[in-house]
């Protein structure tokens, strides 16, 4: 019987590129993941106070990259791309136009974020103190505020590094090239060991930043060296039409501005709420780390179905195939949500005692204070009940994209960011900022998926109807 069940799993993954492609990007999240559990020992040996400056100064950093670059970037260009290689297979010469939509994309993002970050470097004091005076003061009275505000300059690099790598990896998602696309948080968390290992040895803490820019950067050259093996050229070129497809762009990009990642919401919240550096904005870092593989997985799974979502709703619209592949996405995600989030609670201690194991902590570390370990248990366990909505927010979420409906995620998640705000700020005085940012973390992902549901629903009827009209 097992041997059936084997042949019969190993004829269904010969015969699927797009579950092979799922498997590959699995298996090298969890190869990933494994480096981040080092990245996250080599933190928790970290004094809470320092460790929190680490986590704290990547915040704003992250808001950046989470708002104007992951959640809009790839939502606005895959859809241009897909509808350009359409043309380019039916019109000989078209393939050009990729690289030249590609180009000016880039010049014009990578420009627009750098601005914002160069500002944020000028101005970053005063948006320190606005962000959380009483964390400001406390980081002053330890004479630490000189890293703080360093750590900060430093970190607001990496957003126009990342920039240009995200449009590159929306490049290879088109293409389908999942190879060394799935490299990124093995390279991205090496970086990260150098720097909290080797060049905190050298800098300090400062080593730390230097080594998350150093594996933004050889990730990007990666994804450059993949895509230029793919055909791109970087053309600032005119082509009939190429205004058209950059304000497409826009238009669906500028909305996206509005909907914000409910990880980083979780973090920003408990850097703002939290009275001073007691270990509370680590503790919130590490229980979303932890039960960020399972979020992960599901992000390999939408990055391989996302294309063929696309293609389908361009060539055939919401027909009952449609539906029907929809669905067996859905009940996928539900499936690893469920196991996964089961998992995540169940391996917890087991992956705090292996990196309090290899941390070769000492008494006065973090990952050494009982509360602070007993808090990132009881926030992982909080997440882990958000992961099958996460999952399933995030695959309606994809069929939005793929449909270029971007009011619905939005008016889905600025209910769900307004009420985690709500949360986190009235019961931070009384349960503490970091189990008041889980909390609203929790919300969050649950009201995104009651309103991406609904509208989804909605849609389903509505196509249901025309296809009975029809007939």
């Amino acid at each position: 019987m097992f041997q059936k069940f084997f042949d019969q799993a190993r004829t269904r993954i010969k015969s699927s590129a797009n579950l092979q492609s799922v498997l590959i990007l699995i298996f090298w999240t969890f190869a990933s993941r494994g480096f981040g559990i080092v990245r996250e020992a080599l933190v928790g040996r970290l004094s809470p106070l320092e460790a929190d400056i680490f986590n704290a100064s990547s915040v704003i950093n992250e808001f950046i990259v989470a708002t104007f670059i992951v959640g809009s970037i790839g939502v606005a260009m895959l859809p241009q791309l897909i509808k350009l290689d359409v043309e380019a297979q039916k019109t000989p010469g078209a393939q050009n136009k990729v690289s030249i939509y590609l180009s000016w994309s880039m010049l014009i993002l990578c420009t627009m974020v750098a601005a914002m970050c160069l500002a944020g470097i000028i101005w970053i004091q005063p948006i320190l103190q606005l962000l959380n005076s009483n964390l400001y003061q406390s980081f002053e009275i330890a004479s630490r505020l000189g890293d703080y505000i360093l750590l900060n300059r430093l970190f607001l690099i990496a957003p126009i590094i990342f920039c240009a790598k995200t449009i590159l990896g929306v490049f290879l998602n088109s293409k389908k090239s999942f190879y060394l696309y799935s490299l990124d948080g093995i390279i991205t968390n090496l970086g990260s060991v150098l720097g909290l290992s080797v060049l905190y040895s050298l800098f300090k803490i400062q080593g730390a930043a230097i080594g998350l820019l150093l594996g933004f950067l050889a990730t990007t050259g990666l994804y450059l060296w993949d895509a230029w093996r793919l055909g791109l050229k970087f053309q600032l070129q005119v082509f009939p039409g190429l205004g058209g497809y950059l304000k497409q762009t826009a238009i669906l990009l500028w909305p996206r501005f509005l909907i914000f990642s409910n990880v980083r919401l979780a973090e920003l919240l408990v850097t703002a709420t939290a009275i001073g550096a007691s270990g509370d904005i680590t503790a919130v870092k590490m229980a979303l780390n932890l039960q960020g593989i399972i979020y992960g997985i599901m992000l390999a799974v939408g990055t391989v179905f996302l294309p063929d979502l696309t293609i389908m709703l361009v060539d055939k619209g919401r027909t009952a195939e449609f539906w029907a592949y929809l669905y067996r996405y859905l009940r996928l995600g539900v499936i690893i949500g469920l196991v996964g989030g089961l998992g995540s609670i169940i391996v917890a201690p087991l992956i705090l005692w292996i990196i309090q194991l290899i941390s070769f902590s000492s008494t006065t570390s973090l990952i050494r204070q009982d509360s602070i370990v007993r808090s990132i248990l009881i926030f992982t366990a909080i997440c882990a009940i958000s992961v099958v909505f996460q999952t399933v927010g995030e695959i309606l979420n994809r069929y939005f994209i793929a449909s270029e409906k971007v009011w619905v995620p939005i008016i889905a998640s600025v209910s769900a960011t307004l009420s985690s705000i709500a949360i986190s700020f009235g019961l931070a005085s009384t349960l503490g900022a970091g189990l008041a940012a889980i909390i609203g973390f929790l919300v969050n992902c649950i009201l995104i998926t009651i309103v991406s549901a609904y509208f989804t629903w909605r849609d389903w009827v509505g196509s249901k109807n025309e296809i009975l009209v029809q007939l």
